[in-house]
């Protein structure tokens, strides 16, 4: 009877074990499948080939975004007001600008976002194309006629007297094709060595790093709500900085005064800050897109309809 009663608690223990290390296993293995995936740590990378500048006011340029690391970029394209910029496939754009708009400073937006399914920390480059004001066509039919050929020297005084009748009567001597080419060639590089050397510009780089979560805005005279980004815009150069919307706008945004921003609804707004071109400085961009939430309509509820049986108004 004692050896039952011992083999009996023995076989009780293994049994306990067993249902212990099952739990555990089972435990371990839930904690595995609740515990967070691990995120990216390698950015994503984007380089751009292409023009910084295009001869206006229409035209066709190409362009590519290529992926040194991450996913395959999506590429995007706006214009401000008096620009179409349309995408052709992924390398080329067509633009031109709206008739009657003749500002200098128009631009199409190139925008890549790539981020590669969670592999990597997303990332989004923004290039500004500028269009210039003049055609290439302008431009180089401008520069031929500024060299234009030196006029004929004066007779010198030194020159002698009059040949006797006979000898006037006989034709001056026509010059000949090899002469005229080479005064024409001296005039020209006589005009090249008068005209001053232009200096290169320098590029000026736009700083702006606002707060770009909105959730509080207040009434505004302009119509709609209204806010002031929390910091301005800095350029390493000497321009002058405006501020101008940009694609993508869902919160029906626009630019009042200096930089007061007048926003419809919640959603998306996209500010471009323009540093101007200088005697020194190119034209320098950048953009920050903001999200305003928790917008409310500031104009006062319509009054409810008068009840039919109350009295006419009085007159």
């Amino acid at each position: 009877m004692s050896y039952e009663r011992v083999r009996t608690r023995s076989r009780s223990r293994a049994c306990t074990a067993g249902i212990l290390a099952v739990a555990c296993a089972a435990a371990l293995s839930l904690a595995a499948c609740i515990s967070p995936p691990p995120q990216p740590t390698t950015p994503n990378t984007i380089q751009y080939q292409g023009p910084e500048s295009v001869p206006g006011p229409s035209g066709t340029f190409s362009f590519s975004f290529t992926k040194v690391s991450g996913g395959t970029p999506q590429i995007s394209v706006a214009a401000p007001q008096g620009m179409v910029c349309t995408l052709v496939g992924t390398t080329q754009v067509t633009y031109a600008r709206s008739r009657g708009f003749v500002s200098s400073r128009s631009y199409c937006l190139l925008t890549a976002d790539s981020d590669d399914g969670g592999q990597y920390i997303g990332q989004s480059m923004t290039v500004t194309v500028n269009v210039s004001a003049v055609s290439a066509t302008s431009s180089a039919s401008a520069a031929a006629s500024a060299v234009a050929p030196a006029p004929a020297a004066p007779a010198s005084s030194a020159a002698p007297q009059a040949a006797p009748a006979a000898s006037a009567a006989q034709p001056s001597p026509k010059p000949t094709a090899s002469r005229s080419v080479s005064a024409s060639a001296s005039a020209a590089q006589s005009t090249a060595s008068a005209a001053p050397s232009t200096p290169a510009l320098s590029a000026q780089t736009v700083t702006w790093n606002p707060t770009s979560a909105i959730s509080t805005t207040s009434a505004s005279s302009y119509g709609g709500r209204e806010f002031t980004p929390s910091t301005r815009a800095t350029t390493s150069g000497n321009g002058a900085i405006t501020y101008s919307v940009g694609s993508p706008n869902t919160s029906y945004c626009r630019v009042e005064g200096e930089r007061t921003i007048v926003v419809g609804g919640n959603g998306v707004c996209t500010i471009i800050a323009t540093a101007a071109a200088t005697s020194q400085y190119s034209q320098g961009t950048t953009s920050v897109t903001f999200t305003i939430s928790n917008w409310t309509d500031p104009r006062p509820a319509a009054p409810a309809p008068a009840s039919s049986s109350s009295s006419p108004p009085v007159f």
